[in-house]
């Protein structure tokens, strides 16, 4: 049984005593006060995230995207290579990536994180991540 038909009382329209005050005490309690019961994943609500937070997704992403268009602008006919961003190793295709297609990846790791809160300090590695596995 679940929390929302426990307990389950049946009253068939003909019964002269319907379960009264077995049903006033699930409900309502012995103390006249309303039951509490404990919340669980679905009643439970998902803490706001940073009001600054989609900003600093779009910042972020948008800032690694100028790192890898500025390194192919610098290095024409170039394929491939590795570009270390902040710490972390992001691996360039052997052909180069054009705007729209890393601006596609770019909205799509957006609209996948915009429901979850990735620590800010995270945002970074996780993007650059979405990168390597969807550029290779």
């Amino acid at each position: 049984m679940t929390r929302w038909d426990s307990p389950l009382f049946t009253v068939l329209y003909d019964d002269e005593t319907p379960p009264c005050e077995e049903i006033w005490e699930a409900v309502i309690g012995s103390k006249g006060e309303a039951k509490v019961d404990k919340p669980n994943r679905a009643t439970v609500l998902k803490p706001a995230t940073g009001s600054d937070y989609l900003y600093e997704l779009d910042q972020t992403s948008q800032e690694i995207l100028n790192v890898i268009l500025d390194w192919q602008k610098d290095h024409p006919g170039e394929g491939g290579g590795e570009l270390s961003i902040a710490g972390n190793v992001l691996q360039l295709p052997t052909n180069p990536v054009s705007l729209p297609q890393l601006q596609r990846i770019r909205r799509q790791f957006i609209s996948f994180n915009r429901q979850h809160n990735l620590p800010k300090s995270r945002v970074r590695s996780a993007f650059i991540e979405y990168l390597n596995d969807n550029l290779s």
